[in-house]
């Protein structure tokens, strides 16, 4: 969550130097190519115009895409850096879901999208993570605060939560950081009720 203390526009960036052969970009989801080793996959939810950039041995306009070898800051190796991009005016949520993936093995997220939410004045991000068996978890974030979050056609009061459905949509977990739940028209949503 950025929460900026003026109402002008401000331009943000965050890199991950990633310790990998290389890097594949799709959209603004990445996954290292290690020919040896385990994986990370990077699925990302931003700011409408957020960009991804992969930065590697940049010395100017200044130094990124590097890592130390071995804890030494001297002698430093090329890495690729994706880098984000957005910008805003106000407060804006972006969402970075880190991933390991086993060595030789296909990620186990495959793919996320954005959800319509909403929470007053808040800063909040929601979104579905697809998993590689087909089962789905729903999540939702948003800046502290005493009010109810919209997320697609249910609402929670929670600051930060989720819920984790099979591939037929029943319910089959709710974790919820606060507050006491999720509704969907009105009514409160437990394990094996389906959310489709």
């Amino acid at each position: 969550m950025l929460l900026p203390s003026d109402d002008a526009s401000h331009t943000y960036e965050s890199a991950f130097h990633v310790d990998a052969d290389s890097v594949s970009v799709d959209g603004l989801n990445l996954l290292t190519e290690n020919t040896k080793g385990g994986n990370l996959a990077i699925l990302t939810i931003g700011p409408q115009g957020t960009a991804v950039e992969v930065v590697e041995a940049q010395e100017e306009p200044f130094v990124q895409g590097w890592m130390p070898k071995n804890g030494d800051i001297t002698k430093c190796l090329p890495v690729p850096t994706p880098v984000y991009t957005f910008s805003g005016v106000g407060k804006l949520a972006i969402t970075y879901v880190v991933v390991p993936v086993a060595p030789g093995a296909e990620s186990p997220m495959t793919g996320i999208r954005p959800l319509h939410v909403r929470a007053g004045n808040l800063a909040c991000s929601a979104g579905v993570l697809t998993m590689a068996n087909g089962k789905e978890i729903y999540f939702a974030q948003r800046e502290p605060g005493d009010i109810r979050m919209a997320v697609g056609e249910g609402e929670t009061d929670s600051e930060s939560g989720a819920l984790f459905a099979d591939r037929s949509g029943r319910v089959e977990r709710i974790s919820l950081a606060t507050g006491a739940g999720i509704w969907g028209d009105g009514t409160q949503l437990s394990p094996n009720d389906s959310i489709v």
